[in-house]
């Protein structure tokens, strides 16, 4: 018998451990969009997902120095977080006070330049950041309508979600601003002749984003 009660009591503990896990806080109203936001605006047969990971996950809200668990997936089609709910799957407003851990990475509701050099607000993902320099990226899903065959030879075109990726980088606390993963698009954005004697020595290509991670380095 004695051998019994401390499996049952460990039992009892994982079950009330999980279970305060999965039992997330619902927002209030002042958090959560209008509950027709994002319906019956894609077609059903569309291949791919408009969501990052189409799974709720387990997400960390930061709001007025309070942390909430939640369950949530980022909507990369409509850059907007959804929230699993007692009632329903809903949208989070876009709240520039509220900070979001997703898969286990920190992001920001920001003001940035977007490619055009046009000031746009958004969710970016922060890569590295210190006093003079922050590097952030966007996942973005960009969706293909759909195309009916012309004729007997050809077929039907289903619409879809193709994966992008675009990079900011904010120098001395200014505005975000976007800039291509390219060498020659990165030494333009520094203009600086250091930065750029530093990407000929150390033979950057900036092919993948392991490049920007080295660059920051230096420049910390």
């Amino acid at each position: 018998m004695n051998r019994i009660k401390p499996f049952f009591l460990l039992v009892v503990l994982i079950t009330l451990g999980t279970s305060s896990y999965s039992q997330n806080m619902d927002l209030p109203t002042d958090y959560i969009r209008n509950t027709g936001f994002g319906k019956n605006d894609i077609p059903s047969n569309v291949k791919g997902t408009p969501f990052l990971n189409k799974n709720f996950t387990p997400v960390q809200l930061k709001i007025n120095n309070k942390t909430i668990n939640a369950q949530m997936r980022y909507d990369a089609y409509r850059d907007a977080f959804q929230l699993k709910q007692s009632n329903g799957n809903v949208y989070l407003n876009k709240n520039s006070q509220m900070g979001i851990t997703y898969l286990n990475k920190d992001y920001s509701l920001l003001e940035y330049y977007d490619d055009n050099e046009i000031r746009r607000i958004g969710y970016l993902q922060t890569m590295t950041e210190n006093d003079n320099l922050k590097i952030f990226k966007k996942h973005i899903k960009i969706f293909t309508e759909g195309e009916e065959a012309i004729n007997s030879y050809t077929t039907d075109k289903p619409a879809k979600f193709e994966d992008d990726v675009k990079y900011f980088i904010a120098i001395d606390s200014k505005m975000p601003k976007e800039v291509k993963l390219k060498r020659r698009d990165i030494i333009r954005f520094f203009n600086d002749k250091k930065v750029k004697s530093y990407i000929k020595d150390k033979k950057l290509k900036f092919r993948d984003e392991d490049d920007l991670y080295t660059l920051a380095e230096y420049l910390n």
